[in-house]
């Protein structure tokens, strides 16, 4: 049996459900594009309740048989494990809905081709959900690298910024605060300097800074 003819037209009403639920995807995305959690499952189930129906219309409309709808399966559940919005269980749960869609009708229909089809057919669409699954796992284990080293980058930060404060308030608690100011001035006055020079050679700061106070007891 031979799953595309070049002079068969029967497959164009298939292409044209597929198109369709393609539309339909993009659609819900966009409109559901919240980042909130609700918002997510919302997209997530509305996308897989067109993918099933398309199947359904697809398997059901009679005009093209469902084992010619195969490779279009195996996409839909490619693109529902790689694409899909929602808990990997929920998108998991429903890529094996697609599958067991396709496999029932598949084993109700009248022209069987045997078990060694059907048992081909189960091989391929086990393929694609570990393909699936696979290209999940290691999405997700980037995007978390990804994110622990962004969360490092943020803590460096704010350790950062709490040691600079740290030794402004020792920086402080030694001297006053006029005195403490005019230090921070004086030196960023000859970075500024050594900035706009471009020289590399290391200079001493000469002021003392020192002031003189009567009556100090």
């Amino acid at each position: 049996m031979t799953y595309f003819n070049k002079d068969d037209v029967t497959l164009l009403p298939t292409l044209l459900t597929l198109g369709v639920l393609l539309l339909v995807l993009s659609a819900a995305g966009w409109l559901l594009r919240q980042p909130s959690p609700s918002a997510v499952l919302a997209n997530s189930l509305v996308s897989h309740a067109a993918v099933l129906a398309g199947l359904l219309v697809a398997l059901t409309g009679g005009a093209v048989p469902a084992g010619r709808l195969l490779a279009a399966v195996c996409l839909l559940v490619l693109a529902q494990l790689t694409m899909a919005p929602g808990p990997t269980l929920l998108v998991g749960g429903q890529a094996l809905a697609t599958s067991l869609l396709y496999a029932g009708f598949r084993l109700a229909e009248e022209t069987a081709c045997g078990r060694h089809q059907i048992l081909v057919d189960s091989v391929l669409l086990t393929c694609a959900h570990g393909v699936g699954h696979y290209y999940r796992h290691m999405t997700r284990s980037g995007h978390m690298a990804a994110l622990v080293a962004t969360r490092r980058c943020i803590d460096s930060r704010v350790k950062l910024e709490c040691e600079r404060e740290h030794q402004e308030q020792l920086l402080l608690s030694v001297i006053p605060a006029y005195i403490a100011a005019e230090v921070k001035r004086g030196i960023m006055v000859k970075m500024a300097d050594v900035r706009a020079t471009d020289k590399t050679a290391k200079k001493q700061f000469h002021d003392l800074h020192v002031q003189r106070h009567n009556n100090v007891r």
